[in-house]
């Protein structure tokens, strides 16, 4: 799959569910069209997932998460307790209706260990992904 000991591959999805490690995060079957079998599950103010990734070059890339909400919230990336991109997660009328959402992050390139962080959940997460732009 995308991620594994050695690292993320970039451009592909990041299976939410295969972090290095987390706190708080449960796993349960997806129903979402766009794939993956599984989606971390109701995920709450300080829920974390962290993943092994190796940024191929420094530079610009756009931040995508597949996201459900009934309510909405708010996820970090972050790495080494900095955060790099805030995202809103809107309410996407429930907690198996999927919505991509995006934004821009810069990158150091590297392998190093990036932290999907829960500020203000209510939310299910199925796959993030960078992409160089």
């Amino acid at each position: 799959e995308a991620a594994h000991k050695q690292g993320a591959i970039l451009c592909a999805n990041i299976e939410a569910e295969h972090f290095t490690s987390h706190r708080g995060t449960r796993i349960e079957v997806t129903t979402d069209p766009l794939g993956g079998d599984f989606n971390s599950s109701y995920l709450d103010s300080t829920d974390y997932m962290s993943y092994r990734i190796n940024v191929p070059q420094t530079g610009t890339y756009r931040l995508e998460y597949r996201v459900a909400s009934p309510t909405g919230g708010t996820v970090i990336l972050g790495r080494d307790g900095t955060d790099l991109a805030v995202t809103n997660v809107p309410n996407t009328g429930g907690y198996q209706n999927w919505q991509t959402i995006s934004t821009t992050v810069s990158l150091q390139a590297g392998t190093q260990f990036l932290t999907v962080y829960v500020q203000a959940g209510g939310w299910n997460l199925n796959w993030w992904r960078l992409t160089p732009q």
